[in-house]
């Protein structure tokens, strides 16, 4: 086998190919109209301010309230809003199911925790809905023959789910914010 010959291959062509390439990407991201999600919004605000206004309701049961903590400490560091602007609404529902079976005893060696959340975003004001959505995490966990260590690992993966679906949702929410505004 032999190698090419590039003294045959015009020098000029690879170049203009790469220009075109170029020139190209440069058109394309031209008409991208991109900014940072976190930075001044078009009214001058900052996003993080305008996160801070949202209230969290409250949210029954453990999962809930863990969901509601991480929510509000991503929004404002854990520091209520005094007179809101807006109210978001979270609904947290979980379920788990056996993933792995011992083949001896039957007894399930691994389970998936799955933990869905509804949410709407609501104006304090006017009660108008702004926006609503859906987010959800799974999390397994090892399923052992010791009642405690199986409590503390089904809390840490509700945990663990807790803090993906609240990154979630204050993604989306925030994503909306800036859109809006």
């Amino acid at each position: 086998m032999s190698s090419p010959d590039l003294s045959t291959r015009p020098a000029g062509g690879l170049r203009l190919g790469a220009f075109v390439a170029v020139l190209g990407l440069a058109v394309l991201l031209a008409a991208c109209n991109v900014r940072p999600m976190y930075g001044s919004l078009s009214t001058g605000a900052r996003l993080s301010d305008t996160l801070s206004t949202i209230a969290v309701d409250p949210i029954p049961e453990r999962l809930g309230q863990q969901v509601r903590n991480e929510i509000v400490y991503a929004m404002s560091g854990s520091v209520e809003p005094v007179s809101p602007r807006y109210r978001l609404a979270v609904t947290v529902v979980r379920s788990s199911s056996s993933v792995g079976i011992h083949q001896i005893s039957g007894t399930p060696t691994a389970e998936v925790l799955t933990v869905s959340a509804d949410y709407r975003l609501v104006d304090a004001g006017t009660g108008e809905e702004l926006t609503k959505g859906k987010s959800f995490a799974d999390a397994s966990f090892d399923f052992s023959n010791q009642r405690y260590a199986n409590l503390r690992a089904e809390r840490d993966a509700e945990d663990r789910a807790a803090v993906t679906i609240a990154n979630d949702i204050v993604t989306k929410v925030a994503a909306f914010l800036a859109r809006s505004q």
